[in-house]
């Protein structure tokens, strides 16, 4: 039975013990549990040392806080299991999973299995990958797209990953979208990948609106990073013809989301937040990504209509109207 090392980086979890107790559990036993403690200034270090006592398969690690991604490559410098998989100490998952996901592996094998997850929000929606196994990177070319607008490629945690492929470590440098350049780069040296149309995972979704009220002025060179790796890997792997409809959703709500985060939180005087929106509009990814976007909702299809006519003005007034008439709902 082939060893699995589930890595969870932990820092004041309030659900901390739901989720190790969703791993003890797991009908499936060959497991090297490594809760990585990184500097946590509640109760959890505490609970990580209980269940380290009474679980010989738990392993924990305490050390400075330094971020998600610093915790996960501690986890990845000390696993030892063929096989890896990533938890985030907030979130759970269902107690077959591993036996499953591990059955599906042994019969077919793949240097990458994608399964589904609930997303926790009102109400909880299922995220599927649908059923399939790509032999070669190049059979992603129909459904990529599709993946990414889903947000299935963006996360490490609904993934089983072959150790022996990892050859990078998480970007400590981010703090956003850390995940996604991770998953883009091993998915480099994967050969077959193998998506299952299950829900296994549990992941506590928390509303957007809740980065767009603190200011980050990071959020759209960010946002366009993420962008162009992914075109970069669609073009270098799939194929230059791959569809990109997915990728242009993903940006252009990013965009939306760091306009709105500058617009309503930063502490920029309002000519300067409007020479910055102008740059953003005018920038030719935003362009692109507006033009060959297809959002389905009726904000998203006003807003990329108004970047495509250069409208900052009408952008600006659209944000400032929702954040008053958000104030005054209160």
């Amino acid at each position: 039975m082939s060893m699995i090392s589930i890595i969870v980086p932990v820092y004041n979890a309030k659900n901390l013990k739901m989720c190790v107790e969703s791993l003890i559990h797991q009908s499936y036993p060959s497991l090297d549990i490594l809760l990585i403690d990184d500097g946590s200034t509640d109760d959890s270090g505490a609970i990580c040392n209980a269940y380290q006592a009474a679980d010989s398969r738990v392993r924990v690690v305490h050390q400075a806080n330094a971020g998600v991604s610093a915790a996960r490559n501690t986890g990845l410098r000390l696993a030892t299991s063929p096989y890896i998989m990533f938890v985030d100490s907030d979130d759970s998952l269902e107690l077959t999973a591993c036996e499953e996901v591990m059955r599906e592996m042994n019969r077919e094998p793949s240097d990458l299995i994608i399964f589904g997850y609930f997303l926790h929000q009102k109400p909880t929606a299922q995220i599927r990958p649908g059923k399939r196994r790509y032999a070669s990177k190049g059979e992603l070319r129909e459904d990529f797209s599709t993946l990414y607008d889903s947000y299935l490629i963006h996360c490490v945690w609904n993934k089983v990953f072959v150790r022996d492929r990892i050859d990078r470590e998480f970007d400590v440098s981010l703090s956003l979208g850390e995940d996604l350049i991770f998953v883009l780069d091993y998915m480099k040296n994967a050969q077959s990948i193998r998506c299952i149309d299950t829900c296994y995972y549990h992941y506590q979704w928390d509303s957007p609106s809740s980065l767009t009220m603190r200011y980050r002025d990071d959020y759209f060179a960010i946002g366009k990073r993420l962008y162009r790796a992914a075109s970069t890997f669609c073009q270098d792997y799939i194929g230059e013809n791959a569809d990109k409809t997915g990728l242009c959703n993903v940006f252009l709500c990013d965009c939306f989301r760091a306009m709105q985060n500058m617009i309503w939180s930063s502490p920029l005087p309002k000519k300067e937040v409007k020479h910055r929106l102008r740059q953003w509009v005018s920038d030719p990814d935003v362009g692109y990504a507006a033009a060959h976007a297809a959002l389905k909702n009726r904000e998203g299809k006003l807003l990329a209509r108004a970047i495509q006519r250069g409208r900052v003005e009408s952008i600006y007034c659209f944000y400032a109207v929702k954040r008053y008439i958000k104030k005054i709902k209160r």
